[in-house]
């Protein structure tokens, strides 16, 4: 589990158009042939993605079949080169059949007009999470709380496998924006506030879309994405302007794109917020100089969902539409998510290039890029799938592994030992996320919002149905999301029962409909917690959430607190699991959990300050059913000498299962200095490496990790903060929990 050294020494790539050494010779060749034979007309078409509701029914909104008319307008006329469904965007029938059915007419269709096949793109954020009957898993916030690659490795894996099985070749996915404010709509969408986590993740579920060597027939091409700054709007409020110094994005945000790069992505989305003033679009230091050329990709740049016109509708740059279009084409950008207004970016590309405002080689480099990576993805040697196949391949699928990684996800918070349960207790279950499945798989299922908007639920196992089948005596007292129920009932069934399950969270949402002000319980939830508290029943709380909804006023009336983020289809069968001590409790918080709202935007490694950094949960917090202790026995070299961002030790550390139950541990190592020799501040601690490990009662595990010195480097340049990242000599101190050790660096 090692980050490489952020973005240093990532190999230059010069001109429009870098060298693929991913294809052969005669491939190449091809290529190059082929683009030397398109109109410009074709070259423009081959740039420019609609959105499956731009093909179907009589307007964009109306869904529906396909319509020939609409067919023939993005494919003989502007020679489409990509289609996307968004969130909701679904065929008539949303089975995977019919999904496999649609992307093959569209392909055939578009192979016809253009001789070229599409590529089909998707956001399958858990799962084919667009698809009805498919295996939701948790969201990135749950993945990231197991501290586990190998469930974001197979998760991606998974999702190439169903999403190819329909005829799709690209995942918009995974997100390395850091969890910086919870008041933010796509929080959940991140593995982690900090960079180290989120870096090793994203690089897993990169490896698991597209397989060990980049995408090919068998797999899909995956997308880091939001290139970069995006998750830190001002406000919390979805693509707002973001400000950070050059500083804390080259040691914070840019490290998780590095590594996703690192991994082989083969595609790269830009973020639609501006950074510094500037809209990322449109931003050539951050497309040409930055992600080509630092940090060294040659692949595929796509728009987010319509931020061309965004340029104007949000940031108010450019005086028309085509201005918009040839700032953001300008910049560096290769395909457009248009993803219906068609007229208004094709005709004015050819134009922009006719009037040499942008020269042909440009869009020449872009249109490679593209037919490189249908290629890699063996799109012009098979382009079809079978229908026939894909209900088997997408329907149930890995449940197993959808089970496992919630489970491993769930982050105990509190317990004065009332957990784990002994299956012999009476129960009272309660709560809106006890049934509410919406609740449990969160935004992007089945509709863009998730399920409060959806017309079908999925298959799923609720809370309560998992408590029911596990522990038998249980009973329930319905209580929703904003109004409460029967409160006589509830205090009867409290009053009788040996223990109260409170179910508690918030509903489904995505992107900007998601921003909240102040995330905490809705007041219905708060005084359910109170009332069943008042009974004197020992009150187990578990939240199903997508960010740390604040407790104040109810946190002193639970008993036991589990989190459960947003765990999907096997949410029930994880969470009873947990409950009852099948599984102990291994999550670990991937975020810091403020007390009030007030404290928001909130992550550990700050630089330090006078103020008090007193969050309810650190980074990092999780308990379990059993105690662990730590003994640091070696670092090795104990000096270093000539650091430099690259630079690594091997840190040995002997983890001790002193209590009476098996389970899992997370070690996660920290790294800090007291003092720098200045004027610059490193954060008052960093995580530097973490692993997983399973260790019996009463036995014991000896771990070696790999720990990289780069999240210790500072960058140079005073304020202006524009200088090289380097590692300072002097003292460090490495620690595992309250253990300790010095590293020398010279």
């Amino acid at each position: 589990m090692q980050l490489t050294a952020g973005i240093a020494g990532a190999a230059a790539v010069g001109g429009y158009a870098a060298a693929d050494t991913e294809l052969d010779d005669e491939t190449n060749e091809e290529i190059d042939e082929r683009v030397a034979g398109m109109s410009l007309a074709e070259k423009v078409g081959q740039m420019t993605q609609l959105d499956l509701a731009r093909l179907s029914g009589e307007d964009p909104w109306d869904g529906g079949e396909l319509n020939e008319e609409l067919l023939e307008t993005a494919f003989e006329e502007n020679h489409v080169g990509s289609i996307l469904s968004g969130g909701g965007s679904t065929p008539v029938e949303n089975t995977p059949e019919a999904w496999a059915e649609t992307t093959n007419e569209i392909q055939e269709y578009a192979i016809e007009a253009t001789g070229v096949p599409i590529i089909y793109g998707i956001d399958a954020v858990h799962g084919h999470s667009n698809v009805v009957d498919a295996t939701m898993f948790p969201h990135a916030a749950g993945v990231g709380a197991t501290w586990e690659p190998e469930y974001a490795e197979e998760i991606g894996d998974h999702t190439a496998e169903v999403v190819r099985a329909t005829g799709i070749h690209w995942n918009f996915g995974p997100a390395a924006d850091l969890a910086r404010d919870l008041r933010w709509g796509r929080y959940y969408e991140s593995f982690s506030e900090d960079p180290v986590h989120t870096s090793i993740m994203t690089a897993a579920e990169t490896r698991g879309l597209q397989g060990e060597d980049g995408p090919d027939g068998d797999s899909i091409a995956a997308t880091v994405k939001h290139f970069t700054g995006y998750s830190e709007p001002f406000g919390g409020l979805d693509r707002n302007p973001a400000h950070i110094p050059q500083r804390r994005l080259r040691t914070q945000h840019l490290p998780p794109f590095q590594a996703g790069l690192d991994a082989g992505a083969a595609t790269v989305m830009m973020n639609s917020g501006s950074l510094n003033g500037v809209p990322a679009h449109a931003s050539e230091y951050l497309i040409q100089e930055l992600l080509r050329e630092e940090m060294g990709f040659d692949g595929v740049i796509v728009s987010d969902w319509e931020d061309i016109h965004r340029l104007r509708s949000i940031h108010e740059v450019g005086e028309s539409i085509k201005d918009a279009v040839r700032l953001v084409i300008g910049a560096g950008v290769d395909m457009y998510m248009v993803p219906y207004e068609i007229d208004d970016f094709v005709p004015n590309l050819i134009e922009l290039v006719e009037e040499g405002e942008i020269p042909e080689e440009r869009i020449d480099a872009s249109v490679r890029r593209i037919l490189k990576l249908k290629h890699r993805l063996d799109l012009f040697d098979d382009p079809y799938v079978d229908p026939g196949v894909a209900e088997e391949a997408v329907v149930g699928a890995d449940r197993d592994l959808a089970h496992e990684s919630a489970a491993k996800s769930m982050t105990l918070l509190e317990n004065d030992g009332t957990l784990p349960l002994s299956g012999e207790e009476s129960l009272l279950v309660t709560g809106p996320a006890a049934t509410d499945v919406a609740i449990q798989m969160g935004g992007w299922t089945v509709e863009w919002q998730g399920l409060d908007d959806a017309e079908e639920e999925p298959p799923a196992v609720t809370v309560l149905e998992g408590l029911e089948d596990a522990a038998g005596d249980v009973t329930h007292v319905p209580w929703d999301r904003e109004e409460p129920g029967d409160e006589d009932e509830l205090e009867s069934a409290a009053e009788g029962a040996d223990v109260a399950v409170v179910c508690v969270g918030e509903g489904s949402y995505a992107e900007g409909p998601g921003d909240d002000q102040s995330p905490s319980l809705a007041d219905a939830q708060a005084d359910l917690i109170e009332q069943v508290a008042g009974t004197d029943t020992p009150v187990v709380c578990v939240m199903l959430s997508g960010r740390p909804l604040t407790l104040e006023g109810v946190h002193e009336h639970i008993d036991a607190f589990v989190m459960g983020y947003l765990p999907g289809t096997e949410a029930g069968t994880a969470v009873a699991d947990v409950l009852l001590g099948e599984e102990n409790p291994g999550g670990r918080l991937p975020f810091t959990w403020p007390r009030h709202v007030g404290q928001a935007p909130i992550y550990y490694n700050h630089y330090p300050g006078e103020g008090e950094f007193d969050p309810l949960y650190e980074f990092g917090d999780g308990e379990s059913y059993t105690d662990f202790e730590y003994e640091i026995a070696s670092v090795d070299p104990g000096t270093v000498s000539d650091p430099s961002p690259d630079s690594t030790v091997e840190l040995t550390v002997e983890v001790d299962n002193t209590g009476e139950h098996d389970g899992d541990d997370v070690v996660l190592v920290f790294g800090d200095r007291e003092f720098t020799s200045g004027p610059l501040m490193l954060p008052d601690r960093q995580l530097l490496a973490f692993e997983r490990c399973h260790v019996e009662s009463g036995g014991s595990t000896t771990l070696t990790l790999e720990v990289p010195l780069g999240p210790l480097a500072l960058v140079s340049g005073d304020v202006p903060d524009d200088g090289e990242r380097y590692v300072e000599s002097g003292e460090y101190r490495l620690f595992v929990g309250e253990e300790t050790t010095e590293l020398h660096v010279e």
